[in-house]
């Protein structure tokens, strides 16, 4: 099979393909398309970020939770954007990693698992990386992992270092 073969096999999704509904997950948050962005998951998708559970990770199960984990960065900021800057699949098209930048103007709370953050005015540039897994071209579930600690200083959270 080549990576233009956009047929399925063995639940498989080719490269370019699961390359594609990452892209398009990214573009239905930017532009705030929720049934469009539901579409992308399993019903029994996953999502592991950053938080407050033992093992460092805050987890969510179900398209409702995990696309309330994504509007929440959405109403915290009206510019909110994430923009995809390289993305790449195995070549069974079942795992695609993504490295992503997320700009943003603080304009809007921002709810944490470690409590809510009001908005700081302050403009946020910073990357990211999240980790897919698919299944029959839909989105089974993802990790996300982002240094914390820039985020909060870009926040204002803590103070600059000296």
């Amino acid at each position: 099979m080549t990576s233009n073969d956009t047929t399925p096999t063995n639940d498989r999704v080719p490269t370019a393909a699961a390359v594609a509904v990452v892209r398009r997950y990214y573009a239905a948050i930017n532009a705030r398309d929720w049934s469009g962005y539901d579409r992308l998951f399993t019903a029994d998708t996953e999502l592991a970020a950053p938080g407050t559970e033992e093992d460092g990770f805050l987890r969510l199960r179900g398209v409702d939770a995990v696309r309330g984990f994504d509007q929440i960065w959405a109403t915290a900021s009206d510019d909110f954007t994430v923009e995809p800057l390289e993305t790449v699949s195995d070549a069974e098209g079942s795992v695609v990693l993504s490295r992503n930048r997320i700009s943003m103007t603080h304009t809007g709370t921002l709810h944490t698992p470690m409590g809510d953050v009001p908005a700081t005015g302050a403009r946020i540039d910073t990357t990211y990386v999240g980790t897919f897994h698919l299944h029959d071209g839909r989105i089974v579930s993802q990790q996300v992992y982002y240094d914390q600690l820039a985020l909060a200083l870009q926040l204002g959270m803590l103070p600059a270092p000296a």
